[in-house]
């Protein structure tokens, strides 16, 4: 089928002992024993209650799923809220484009792009860091809520210290939007304190498996970014007396499948599974957060839940037949 096909419900049926699916699109309806739920790991934007309640009329909220370029956005400063990967590049591009820029910033993840010579998602792969899977930690809640690095495609750095050197003034975590006036916490040291202590521990990790490898000699020699300064941090700011038009949030996304009629989601939403085999007999799921390994949200990391997925169905008992397309009396896939 060639062009764009929007999913808008998934459902069961029954067909005597036998599971089937309804999966109705805006392109015809659809039967099938298998589904697997291939979406991606962002469902819609976070938007904090205290930040939507609280914003004045004069500022516009936009999310950074809705940002495209600074020329998008009101006149004026703009308050970034978030400091992963998201926020720091918007950040950097608006500061770039003659904008104010405040950015507030939480926990957040830092890694240099590149360590010893070499990529540092090579690092991560070497290291064994992407393949970790959900069964190795501790607290899976916080495994899949981990904050992405603040990487660039482009190899050079962009951390806190190349946005403050381009003017962008660092804030605490945003707390609150009242009165016209943005409410940060006190905690900007100890959320940088934090990510630097992350980060020191994965370099530390690298230079020991580079020892382990024999390659001290045929890489770069070991060095360590300069420390982030942390300059004094407003305790709130005046949206209208600092100009500031637009507050941006880069809080990530929270899980939403409004159009998945099945019980296979979690209180959070989010679709409850363990190597992409959910409740629902025939129906699967890959390329979630942290689905298995730590790299499945990854284009590269999800070839392992498909595989996972493969073999599930492969071990299945009964031979797999198409149904006819309910709309178009076409096989379905």
């Amino acid at each position: 089928m060639i062009g764009s096909v929007s999913v808008e419900s998934v459902s069961p049926t029954a067909s005597g002992s036998s599971h089937w699916y309804v999966v109705v699109t805006n392109a015809g309806v659809w039967r099938a024993r298998q589904v697997v739920l291939a979406t991606g790991p962002h469902g819609t934007p976070r938007v904090p209650d205290a930040v939507r309640a609280g914003a004045p009329g004069s500022v516009e909220l936009v999310t950074a799923q809705q940002y495209r370029n600074p020329a998008q956005l009101p006149p004026g400063g703009v308050l970034v809220v978030g400091a992963s990967t998201s926020g720091v590049q918007i950040a950097d591009e608006l500061a770039q484009a003659g904008r104010p820029v405040v950015l507030a910033v939480g926990r957040h993840t830092r890694l240099p792009r590149r360590y010893r010579g070499m990529d540092i998602y090579w690092w991560l792969a070497s290291t064994g860091r992407l393949a970790r899977t959900i069964d190795d930690v501790h607290n899976v809640s916080a495994a899949r809520r981990e904050p992405s690095p603040q990487l660039v495609g482009r190899a050079h750095d962009l951390d806190l210290a190349a946005l403050q050197a381009h003017e962008v003034r660092l804030a605490g975590r945003l707390e609150r939007i009242a009165d016209g006036r943005a409410w940060f916490r006190h905690d900007l040291a100890e959320s940088v304190a934090a990510a630097e202590r992350r980060m020191h521990r994965f370099l530390d990790t690298a230079d020991d498996y580079a020892a382990r490898a024999g390659l001290d000699t045929e890489i770069c020699p070991p060095w360590r970014p300069a420390a982030i300064p942390v300059p004094p941090t407003p305790a709130s700011v005046n949206l209208d007396a600092e100009r500031i038009g637009t507050v941006l949030l880069a809080t990530g996304y929270r899980p939403h499948h409004p159009w998945l009629h099945l019980p296979i989601t979690g209180p959070d939403s989010s679709i409850q599974q363990y190597r992409g085999v959910t409740a629902a007999p025939g129906v699967y799921v890959v390329g979630q957060r942290f689905q298995h390994r730590r790299d499945s949200a990854f284009i590269d990391g999800a070839r392992h839940d498909a595989e996972a997925i493969v073999r599930h169905l492969l071990h299945q008992a009964g031979e797999v037949h198409a149904a006819p397309c309910i709309a178009c009396e076409e096989p379905a896939a």
